[in-house]
């Protein structure tokens, strides 16, 4: 999604350098892992909990945003 190309841009400008790199890896992780989570609640039917995911799988990319300096609100 956009956050990853912008998590992608702001890796690449060198903002994420040592330990800030494995934060924002860690976040990226853990949001990718969250929504494959979602992925299996909808292919259940289970939508409402999948947007539940979807949404703290999202909040984990802001994190990573954040740690970078940029602002989201």
């Amino acid at each position: 999604g956009s956050s990853l190309v912008m998590i992608d841009m702001m890796i690449d400008e060198g903002r994420a350098e040592g330990s800030k790199r494995k934060l924002v890896d860690s976040f990226i992780a853990e949001g990718n892992k969250i929504k494959g989570q979602a992925e299996v609640e909808a292919s259940s039917q289970r939508h409402k909990d999948a947007v539940d995911l979807m949404e703290k799988a999202t909040k984990q990319l802001n994190r990573a945003l954040q740690s970078m300096g940029i602002p989201i609100f």
